[in-house]
């Protein structure tokens, strides 16, 4: 389940940041980030639990 969050938000940042520059829309480029932060989250907690 950690890997398809990862894929959708992956591909969720590559959208919104091109559309959103293309756009100059701060919003969508602020959204793209943001996918981009839980992209990192969400990565954060597979190597956790590739820890344990």
């Amino acid at each position: 389940m950690v890997a398809a969050t990862i894929t959708y938000n992956i591909i969720e940042a590559i959208i919104a940041l091109s559309v959103g520059i293309r756009a100059s829309s701060t919003a969508l480029i602020g959204f793209g980030l943001d996918s981009v932060i839980e992209v990192s989250s969400a990565a954060a907690v597979a190597w956790q639990f590739t820890l344990r």
